[in-house]
C-alpha cells in the first residue's frame, strides 16, 4: 500500500499492481496557498516487513490557482460607549465579491456577521454594550473563502478605542459668605429662633454630547442639596448651617452623576471664605470691654501717682533743714518699682516728722528701720511692710505687679493721713498746755 501526503498531511492510500505501479485520482482540496508539496510513502506491512524496506518518492511541488481576496475596513478612531457608530468596508477579488460573508470579533468574541452587496461593500451600525470597558480593544474582521469561485478569504485587525467624556462644570459662588443671613423664629421652647444662610448658586455644564437628566449634588459644611439637570444652565439653593467657627475657609464640592453611559462623573471643588457675624460681634465687644477696663485702671493708677507726688511735695516743704534730702523719683507709666520707692521715701518723710530720727545718706533701709521701729507705735507694722517692699525693689530682680505698687501707695497715703492728724493733735495739746501754764502764772 502506498500513502499519498499533501503538505505533510495524509490524503489517500492506494495499492500497487503486479508490475509495482500505482495511480489514483481525487478532488484537489480548497487550500488557498500558492504551492502544495506532494509525496508518496511505502511502509511494509505483514510478511513484507521481512522482505522490503520502507521508502519514499521524490517531492513534487504543485502550483495552485485561485483568486486572491482583499479586505479594507473603516472605523472611527474613538467610539463612545453607548453611542452608535458606523463601521464599513469593502471586499475586492478577481473572483466573486457578491454575498461574501464577513464576521467581526471583539477581543476574540463574536460581535456581528454581515454579507457584502453587489459591489463587495458592507456597512453596519455598531453600538457597544454598557459592560465594555474603556480603553483599546482588538476588532478583527474576517471574510470567508468562496469555494465556488475559488476565491480565497482574508482578515484584518483594527484597534478600537472605547472612551467616555467628562462634562465640564462652572459654578458661580460668592468669594465671601456672612453667617447667618437670616433669623427665623420658632415655637420650640428650647430653641426660640434658628439661624439660616440660604445661598443660591448658578452655573453651567458643558459637554459635546447629549447630557440630560444628570443628578447634581452640592455639599458644604455637612449639608447637601440635589437637583436634576435638564440643560446646560442650572440654579440650585443650599442652606448652610450656623457653625461655631469665627472665620475660615469652607470646602464646597459639586458632584455630577450623568445617566448616559458615554459620560464620566464630574467633580467641582471650590473654597469659600466664611465669616461668622454673631461670634465676631461677641469677640469685638469683649475686646472693647477689656480695653475700657484697662484704660480705667491705668487712669486710676495715674491719679494715685499724682496724689502721691503732691503729698510728698507738701511734706517735703515741712521737712526740717537738718533732714536728709530724699532722692527725687520721676515716674513713668508701668514703672511699679519706681512707684514703690517713691511711696517709701514719702513714708520716710512722715516718720522723720513723727520721731525726729532722720535717714542718713550712709545708712541702709534696714538700719533706719531698726532705729525708728521702737518709736513708731501704731505705724510700726505699716512701715515694716513698706520697708520690705522697698528693699526688694532696690536689691532683688523681682518684677513687681500693679497690686504690689498699689499696696505701697496705700501704705504711704495711710501713714501720711494719720501722721498729719497726729501732728495736729500734738500741736493742739501743746497749745492747750501752754495756755494753762500762762493762766496759772498770771494767777
Amino acid at each position: 500500500d502506498i500513502s499519498i501526503f499533501l503538505d505533510g498531511r495524509h490524503f489517500a492510500t492506494i495499492t500497487t499492481v503486479e508490475n509495482g505501479t500505482y495511480e489514483t485520482s481525487f478532488a484537489f482540496p480548497y487550500w488557498y496557498i500558492p504551492e502544495i508539496v506532494a509525496q508518496s510513502f511505502y511502509l511494509p506491512q505483514g510478511n513484507d516487513k521481512s522482505a522490503y524496506l520502507a521508502s519514499s518518492s521524490e517531492i513534487k511541488r504543485i502550483t495552485t490557482l485561485f483568486y486572491s481576496t482583499g479586505l479594507s475596513v473603516e472605523i472611527p478612531e474613538e467610539i463612545y460607549l453607548g453611542l452608535p457608530v458606523e463601521v464599513s468596508g469593502k471586499v475586492s477579488s478577481g473572483g466573486n465579491v457578491v454575498g461574501r460573508s464577513i464576521r467581526a470579533l471583539l477581543d476574540g468574541e463574536p460581535l456581528f456577521e454581515i454579507t457584502t452587496d453587489d459591489h463587495g461593500l458592507f456597512k453596519r451600525q455598531l453600538m457597544l454594550s454598557k459592560g465594555v470597558q474603556t480603553g483599546g480593544h482588538n476588532l478583527k474582521f474576517i471574510v470567508e473563502t468562496d469555494d465556488e469561485s475559488c476565491s480565497a478569504g482574508d482578515s484584518i485587525n483594527r484597534i478600537l478605542n472605547v472612551v467616555k467624556i467628562m462634562p465640564q462644570m462652572n459654578i458661580h459662588v460668592p468669594s465671601i459668605i456672612f453667617l447667618p443671613r437670616s433669623v427665623k423664629f420658632t415655637r420650640e421652647p428650647y430653641s426660640p429662633f434658628s439661624l439660616h444662610s440660604a445661598i443660591n448658586l448658578t452655573g453651567e455644564i458643558y459637554s459635546p454630547l447629549a447630557l440630560k437628566g444628570a443628578m447634581l449634588t452640592l455639599e458644604m459644611a455637612g449639608v447637601s442639596s440635589m437637583a436634576v439637570i435638564g440643560g446646560e444652565e442650572f440654579e440650585l439653593g443650599l442652606d448652610v448651617p450656623f457653625k461655631f467657627n469665627i472665620v475660615g475657609y469652607e470646602d464646597m464640592e459639586a458632584n455630577l452623576a450623568p445617566v448616559e453611559p458615554w459620560h464620566l462623573p464630574a467633580t467641582y471643588k471650590v473654597k469659600i471664605f466664611v465669616i461668622n457675624l454673631v461670634y465676631l460681634v461677641i469677640i469685638l465687644a469683649a475686646f472693647i470691654l477689656a480695653g475700657v477696663v484697662l484704660l480705667m485702671r491705668r487712669r486710676g493708677v495715674f491719679r494715685k501717682e499724682d496724689s502721691l507726688s503732691i503729698s510728698s511735695e507738701k511734706l517735703q516743704t515741712l521737712a526740717s533743714p537738718t533732714e536728709f534730702c530724699l532722692p527725687e523719683i520721676k515716674l513713668v507709666p508701668g514703672d511699679n518699682q519706681g512707684v514703690i520707692l517713691k511711696a517709701y521715701y514719702m513714708a520716710v518723710v512722715v516718720v522723720q516728722r513723727l520721731v525726729s530720727v532722720f535717714l542718713k545718706p550712709q545708712a541702709t533701709l534696714r538700719e533706719f528701720s531698726s532705729q525708728v521701729m521702737p518709736l513708731l507705735d501704731k505705724f510700726a507694722g505699716l512701715f515694716a511692710k513698706l520697708t520690705n517692699l522697698a528693699e526688694r525693689a532696690l536689691y532683688s530682680r523681682h518684677s513687681f505687679g500693679d497690686d504690689e505698687a498699689s499696696q505701697a501707695q496705700n501704705i504711704a497715703l495711710q501713714m501720711e493721713e494719720q501722721g498729719v492728724e497726729e501732728t495736729e493733735t500734738e500741736n493742739r495739746n501743746a497749745g492747750m498746755l501752754n495756755t494753762k501754764k500762762q493762766t496759772r502764772k498770771h494767777e
